[in-house]
Parts: C-alpha cells; sequence; structure tokens
C-alpha cells in the first residue's frame, strides 16, 4: 500500500494511517494536505495493490485501496476531460440513466478506444473491482466489510456512488436472506438506506434528509421494521438498537419530535 500510495500521489508525504502498527517509522498525521491524485501513477499502483491481493486475497485495506484507485482514476480522469474541455458531441438520451457527470472525453482514447472511454466511464472497471471484492471476502469479515463500503461509498465524490452502493445493497440482500446476526444486521442495512444514500451533486456538499423528508423516510422504516418483526429474535435486537441510536440521535430534532407527539396523541 505504501509504494501503491507513492505511484499515486508522488509529492506527498505519507500519511499515518496508511502505516503499520508495527512500523517504527517517523511520518507527518493525516493532517498533512495531500496535493493531488496522480493518473500517470495509475497503472503501476494498480499493479503494486494487484499483486498484494494475489499474495493477501482476503485483505479487505487492500481490496479497499484497490477499489478507491479505480474509482479515483475514472474521477481523475473525468476532470482532466473537463477542464480541457473535451466533451461528448453526442448527448446520451436522457431514458439511459447517463448523467452529464458520466460523459466526456470523446476521441481521448482514439478512435479504437471509444469502447473502453465508455466502459471506464460507466463504471464497468469499478463495479468488477468492487463485484471481486464481495466474492473475496466473505463469512467472518464479510458483513463488516460490506458495511465500510457503505460508509466509504457515501462520502465518496463520484457520479458512480449510486451504482456502487447499489451493487454493495444487491450483496446485502443475499445475505439477508439468512437467519443468523449477520443477516438481520445485513437485512436493516439494506432497510434504512434510504436514510443515508445521498444524490451526489457535483460542487455540492451532500445534504441529509431533513423536514418532511426526514419524517417520511423514519416512518417508512419503521413501518417496514414492524413488518419484518416476525423475522426472529436476532432482526428485533439488531432492530431495537438501531431504533434506540436514533433515538438518541434524533432527539433534539423537532420534526420528529413533533411527530412522536402527534403519534402519542
Amino acid at each position: 500500500m505504501l509504494l501503491s500510495y507513492h505511484h499515486l500521489h508522488p509529492t506527498s508525504p505519507f500519511p499515518r494511517d496508511i502505516i503499520p502498527s508495527t512500523s517504527s517509522l517517523d511520518l507527518p498525521s493525516t493532517n498533512t494536505q495531500d496535493t493531488g491524485f496522480s493518473l500517470e501513477g495509475t497503472a503501476a499502483a494498480r499493479t503494486q495493490l494487484l499483486l498484494g491481493i494475489r499474495l493477501l486475497p482476503r485483505s479487505t485495506q487492500l481490496w479497499t485501496e484497490y477499489i478507491k484507485l479505480e474509482l479515483g482514476w475514472v474521477e481523475a480522469l473525468r476532470r482532466r476531460w473537463n477542464v480541457l474541455g473535451i466533451a461528448d458531441t453526442i448527448d446520451a438520451p436522457a431514458s439511459s440513466g447517463v448523467s452529464a457527470e458520466m460523459t466526456g472525453g470523446e476521441g481521448s482514447f482514439g478512435p479504437e478506444g471509444e469502447d473502453a472511454r465508455k466502459s471506464i466511464l460507466s463504471g464497468q472497471l469499478v463495479v468488477h473491482a468492487l463485484e471481486s471484492a464481495l466474492e473475496a471476502i466473505q463469512e467472518e469479515d464479510g458483513l463488516r466489510f460490506r458495511l465500510e463500503l457503505l460508509q466509504m461509498f457515501r462520502r465518496y465524490p463520484s457520479a458512480l456512488r449510486a451504482k456502487c452502493l447499489a451493487a454493495v445493497c444487491a450483496d446485502l440482500e443475499t445475505i439477508a436472506k439468512g437467519d443468523d446476526e449477520s443477516a438481520a444486521k445485513a437485512k436493516l442495512a439494506v432497510m434504512t438506506r434510504g436514510l443515508y444514500d445521498m444524490v451526489y451533486v457535483p460542487g455540492q456538499a451532500d445534504a441529509p434528509l431533513e423536514g418532511v423528508e426526514l419524517v417520511e423516510e423514519v416512518g417508512k422504516i419503521g413501518k417496514e421494521i414492524r413488518k419484518k418483526a416476525k423475522d426472529g429474535a436476532e432482526f428485533l435486537q439488531v432492530a431495537a438498537e438501531w431504533l434506540s441510536s436514533q433515538v438518541e440521535e434524533q432527539k433534539e430534532n423537532d420534526d420528529l419530535v413533533s411527530m412522536d407527539k402527534q403519534a402519542r396523541d
């Protein structure tokens, strides 16, 4: 990971959080300003991470860094093309589900590279990396890894955010078909995604749900939890813990407090 980081950020010191805990290196903290993502170093960084994954195929840290690399590469390409003013001359149909942020760079790979360019921008490489990671990480670390990926994608500024979140949730739905604690947690994660999955808008900070939208989403989740209550004690325990955390987190929220008061009246 240190080698891959060096290739991607050649002029930036190593952040402390990627240094192994057993290392005695005296390096800067994570507050050090990053100097940017080097497109030119992507191939070398990818090689290093894939070699690491071949040696340690169950390393969640290596898989996470590899997925982040592929995401970062797509975003860096798109932003470079945007700065250079290279855009598609033919707009994608509105029904295709392709947003303006997922186009650009027409002709940048040459006439024979158009299919590859479109494949990259549509996220096929990222999704392939993600699906490979989900297939490799199962059992003991499987659920934790998937929940950590959800948290990462929800913060990642990319037009591919929704596609990545959908891929992880589809995998969680498979896990949710079981009857153990992992299945219960997977079921709750899918059930509550509307509360956390924000639409990515370039240049704008993610805005959490509030007001009527928040009230409606929480109400929807509450109904789903009641419908799934018969799924067993494991799910009830997991749901109860989540609801308790929400009560504590939202106790100062006037909208939800008002809704609760009306329901009790």
